[in-house]
């Protein structure tokens, strides 16, 4: 529409967001100046700041946080050791093997990767029709595992762990086949790092050209007091994840799934 454009402002970092009176905001940009504004929807994602693991300060290759991969091609001829089993690491991990010597995968917990197709179609719809509301976490894992192994054969076959508590799959079309191949091998979880050699927790060792972290990222609203942040450690304190309950005009977006 017209108009628009002049009503959007860009590149203007925000430094603080603070409650003025019950029903305005003062903001504090990048340049020091305060703007207030009736109400304040926050959309910074729970992406954004790293967890690196604490032996990643030990290891004397290249190091970088899954958020700084971009490409496999600075991996050529080189052996890899990708952290963590979430679908950023898979998806990292049979990246990097198309071009990388040797891929490692180091899981430390347990987990089920599941097929993305099931019978020619999304697992997601197969899954939607048959976990029901009412049918009970023990069922559902069953069926899970159950379809997995049809498709995959058992974790245990690929030198993973099947998780027996309530625990959030992941997914991807071409790891195992990248595993069949020998591009990319599963260890369990690193225990220590020495230069550039890693040690398992099977008592095995290898050394690596580089290492990527896939082990996730914390919930940050650094730019929020810590009165209105709504963090309770690790949970976030929100209505519907959206609302939140103490300060009105405060809205949060994207944050269902942490």
């Amino acid at each position: 529409q017209s108009g628009l454009r002049d009503r959007i402002r860009f590149n203007s970092e925000v430094t603080d967001v603070s409650p003025a009176t019950d029903r305005c905001w003062a903001l504090t940009l990048g340049d020091g100046t305060q703007e207030m504004f009736d109400a304040v929807i926050v959309a910074n994602g729970h992406q954004a700041k790293p967890v690196h693991p604490a032996f990643s300060k030990d290891f004397t290759g290249d190091y970088l946080h899954a958020l700084d991969y971009e490409v496999p091609e600075p991996f050529e001829g080189k052996t890899v050791l990708v952290i963590g089993a979430g679908n950023s690491a898979l998806d990292i991990a049979a990246d990097v093997s198309t071009t990388a010597h040797l891929t490692v995968l180091a899981v430390r917990s347990p987990v089920l990767i599941m097929p993305r197709m099931f019978l020619g179609a999304p697992l997601s719809r197969f899954l939607a029709k048959v976990e029901k509301p009412w049918v009970p976490w023990a069922i559902r894992r069953r069926v899970r595992e159950f379809v997995t192994w049809l498709v995959h054969g058992s974790m245990e076959s690929w030198g993973l762990t099947s998780p027996k508590s309530q625990t959030h799959p992941a997914s991807h079309p071409t790891i195992f086949a990248r595993m069949a191949w020998g591009r990319v091998r599963a260890k369990p979880g690193v225990q220590s790092v020495e230069g550039k050699k890693a040690h398992f927790a099977d008592g095995s060792s290898l050394e690596f050209d580089a290492m990527i972290a896939a082990t996730g990222y914390e919930v940050d609203f650094d730019f929020l007091s810590g009165t209105v942040a709504p963090l309770e450690g690790h949970r976030i304190n929100l209505y519907k994840r959206i609302i939140h309950p103490d300060f009105s005009g405060l809205f949060f977006v994207g944050l269902f799934d942490v």
